[in-house]
């Protein structure tokens, strides 16, 4: 599972200027915290008399970061990409609940981060959630916020509902961490949109949820994909070999996506391959607990295959590299791992939208085509048309390193 720490948001000098965003890494900002990068301005804060004016005023002058992402500019709107975190905030608590409240994060499998707020009045905690469009964190948030209830006994400030909340820095030289948090179990909302007929290789079905006009249940989205209409003679409908591309498919997103297969990816596909059979009439021969049953057995052979995680991490082993620009543009990113798979691999590749996406750290499919059509306008890569002549707009396309 992907270390929520190596995910980067959006990193702001000025709350007056949402537009003047940089990207930082969520383990470089943590261990600045930590470090006392901002010390001075921080215990300045601390240090003036509490609620004044003067205290709000240097607060506000403080550098601020999005937890839930990146951004290109502050705002629900200018979602690039959701980190997978969820911010809370609890505050105006004396020092014994917030130490109780650290306490307890620590003894939190959710919980991926615990610090002492700018004030020192409150506590602020960083948990892991499904990477979600804009909407979705919004309702999303009352469930961590229940967790928080729950487990904490504090009551979350409801503001962390906003996907672009700005946080400002702190300092806390006992910050705590947890780099390898589980996702904390929410229900995700029923899918909605468009659903495509058209089927390309699961390599490029894969990327993580995000923002814009993608289905807010990727998983089920590929469930219906797979529903296909080939019938047999009896007219029941053709299954086995459906769900066992479903099953990779649904092994392939979670390793991609850096979650565990014990998650709500295999339920969510299988309610998109169920209901969509379902709502075109097909006549299926088991029951739908059979069937489910089938695909969770498929998915997990899947990911003990010598094979398997080399032909997952296909473009994106490369984001792991220690040379990767994270905190580059996303233009930098995909020039970054092009230029690294092709040293390996040699100057001819295919690529998909959808991969561009998942390494280039960037909001949506569209987005993704969007940096292949500048790099082939720059001259850096060039297209093949002989060879994609044939190939559907959601199939990869093949490519030659120009430069």
């Amino acid at each position: 599972m992907t270390s929520p720490l190596t995910t980067v948001v959006s990193f702001g000098a000025d709350i007056t200027k949402p537009s003047c965003l940089e990207t930082r890494s969520v383990g470089s900002l943590l261990n600045d915290i930590r470090g006392g990068a901002w010390r001075e301005p921080v215990e300045r804060v601390r240090l003036l008399p509490m609620d004044s004016r003067e205290q709000q005023q240097a607060k506000r002058e403080l550098p601020y970061c999005t937890w839930a992402g990146e951004f290109s500019r502050r705002s629900k709107n200018g979602l690039l990409r959701h980190s997978g975190l969820a911010g809370v905030d609890l505050d105006d608590l004396d020092d014994a609940r917030c130490v109780r409240v650290i306490q307890r994060a620590v003894a939190d499998p959710f919980c991926a981060a615990a610090f002492r707020s700018v004030r020192f009045t409150g506590v602020r905690l960083l948990f892991r959630i499904p990477p979600c469009t804009a909407k979705t964190h919004d309702l999303l948030f009352p469930q961590v916020a229940q967790h928080v209830q729950e487990i904490y006994g504090e009551k979350a400030d409801p503001t962390g509902s906003d996907v672009s909340r700005a946080s400002f820095i702190s300092y806390d030289r006992n910050l705590w961490i947890r780099g390898d948090a589980e996702l904390l179990p929410v229900s995700l909302p029923p899918a909605c949109g468009r659903v495509h007929t058209d089927i390309s290789g699961c390599h490029s079905l894969c990327a993580l949820p995000v923002s814009g006009t993608l289905d807010s249940r990727p998983a089920y989205r590929l469930g219906a994909l797979w529903a296909w209409s080939s019938l047999k003679e009896d007219g029941y409908v053709y299954t086995h070999g459906t769900l066992l591309r479903l099953g990779l498919a649904c092994a392939v997103l979670a390793e991609k996506w850096g979650v565990s297969l014990n998650g709500t990816i295999i339920d969510d596909a299988f309610d998109g391959w169920w209901q969509t059979h379902q709502r075109r009439g097909h006549r299926l021969r088991s029951s739908r607990g059979e069937y489910l049953d089938e695909l969770k057995i498929i998915a997990k052979d899947v990911v003990t295959k010598p094979w398997f995680r080399g032909a997952a991490n296909h473009w994106s082993q490369w984001t792991h590299h220690p040379a990767f620009p994270v905190e580059g543009t996303p233009e930098d990113r995909l020039r970054f791992v092009i230029r690294e798979h092709c040293d390996v691999a040699g100057r001819e590749f295919f690529l998909s939208s959808r991969d561009v996406a998942l390494v280039a750290k960037v909001s949506s499919y569209s987005y993704g085509a969007r940096l292949l059509r500048r790099l082939l306008k720059r001259g850096f890569i060039a297209l093949d048309k002989r060879r994609n002549r044939k190939r559907s707009r959601y199939q990869a396309l093949h490519f030659r390193l120009v430069t």
